[in-house]
Protein backbone atom coordinates (compact mmCIF):
# COMPACT_ATOMS: atom_id res chain seq x y z
CA UNK A 1 0.00 0.00 0.00
CA UNK A 2 1.48 3.55 -0.76
CA UNK A 3 1.98 5.90 1.75
CA UNK A 4 -0.48 8.45 0.34
CA UNK A 5 -3.05 5.45 0.32
CA UNK A 6 -2.36 4.90 4.21
CA UNK A 7 -2.70 8.20 4.45
CA UNK A 8 -5.83 8.52 3.73
CA UNK A 9 -7.03 4.98 5.62
CA UNK A 10 -5.76 6.32 8.43
CA UNK A 11 -8.02 9.68 8.81
CA UNK A 12 -10.94 7.52 8.00
CA UNK A 13 -10.07 5.58 10.77
CA UNK A 14 -9.51 8.63 12.65
CA UNK A 15 -12.56 10.04 11.47
CA UNK A 16 -15.25 7.06 12.33
CA UNK A 17 -13.63 6.97 15.63
CA UNK A 18 -14.94 10.67 16.48
CA UNK A 19 -18.26 8.96 15.05
CA UNK A 20 -18.30 5.85 16.97
CA UNK A 21 -18.88 7.72 20.60
CA UNK A 22 -21.63 10.29 18.75
CA UNK A 23 -23.49 7.23 17.81
CA UNK A 24 -23.24 5.55 21.19
CA UNK A 25 -25.05 8.53 23.03
CA UNK A 26 -27.30 8.95 20.49
CA UNK A 27 -28.55 5.30 20.65
CA UNK A 28 -28.22 5.61 24.69
CA UNK A 29 -30.10 8.10 24.46
CA UNK A 30 -33.02 6.98 21.94
CA UNK A 31 -33.04 4.21 24.25
CA UNK A 32 -33.30 5.86 27.76
CA UNK A 33 -36.13 8.13 26.00
CA UNK A 34 -39.50 5.59 25.91
CA UNK A 35 -38.23 3.93 29.39
CA UNK A 36 -38.14 7.72 30.69
CA UNK A 37 -41.83 8.49 28.84
CA UNK A 38 -43.20 5.64 30.29
CA UNK A 39 -41.63 6.52 33.79
CA UNK A 40 -43.99 9.89 33.68
CA UNK A 41 -46.80 8.36 32.76
CA UNK A 42 -47.16 5.59 35.23
CA UNK A 43 -45.99 8.00 37.87
CA UNK A 44 -48.63 10.44 36.58
CA UNK A 45 -51.22 7.78 37.04
CA UNK A 46 -49.98 6.44 40.29
CA UNK A 47 -50.53 10.23 41.35
CA UNK A 48 -53.78 10.83 39.39
CA UNK A 49 -55.32 7.71 41.54
CA UNK A 50 -53.78 8.43 44.78
CA UNK A 51 -55.53 11.99 44.26
CA UNK A 52 -58.90 10.09 43.74
CA UNK A 53 -58.18 8.30 45.93
CA UNK A 54 -57.79 10.92 48.78
CA UNK A 55 -60.81 13.02 47.54
CA UNK A 56 -63.19 9.32 48.20
CA UNK A 57 -61.57 9.33 51.78
CA UNK A 58 -62.76 12.48 52.38
CA UNK A 59 -65.88 12.14 50.80
CA UNK A 60 -66.68 9.15 52.83
CA UNK A 61 -65.49 10.46 56.19
CA UNK A 62 -67.91 13.25 55.14
CA UNK A 63 -70.49 11.02 54.79
CA UNK A 64 -69.47 9.06 57.74
CA UNK A 65 -70.23 11.85 60.07
CA UNK A 66 -73.16 12.72 58.88
CA UNK A 67 -74.55 9.19 58.74
CA UNK A 68 -72.96 8.76 62.33
CA UNK A 69 -75.12 12.60 63.30
CA UNK A 70 -78.16 10.73 62.02
CA UNK A 71 -77.94 7.41 63.61
CA UNK A 72 -77.32 9.42 66.79
CA UNK A 73 -80.55 11.59 66.40
CA UNK A 74 -82.53 8.25 65.70
CA UNK A 75 -80.99 6.61 68.63
CA UNK A 76 -82.28 9.98 70.93
CA UNK A 77 -85.88 9.69 69.40
CA UNK A 78 -85.80 6.45 69.99
CA UNK A 79 -84.87 7.19 73.82
CA UNK A 80 -87.34 9.94 73.97
CA UNK A 81 -89.98 7.43 72.58
CA UNK A 82 -89.26 4.53 75.18
CA UNK A 83 -89.40 7.27 78.10
CA UNK A 84 -92.58 8.49 77.08
CA UNK A 85 -94.04 4.75 77.17
CA UNK A 86 -92.46 4.12 80.13
CA UNK A 87 -93.98 7.03 81.52
CA UNK A 88 -97.26 6.19 80.50
CA UNK A 89 -97.28 2.66 81.56
CA UNK A 90 -96.17 3.68 84.57
CA UNK A 91 -99.18 6.23 85.47
CA UNK A 92 -102.31 4.03 83.50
Amino acid sequence: MPPSARGVTLARVARSLHVVPLVLVTATLAAQTPDRTRTEALSRRVNDRIAALQREAQSLAAESRTLVGALRAFEVERDIQVERLTTCLLYT
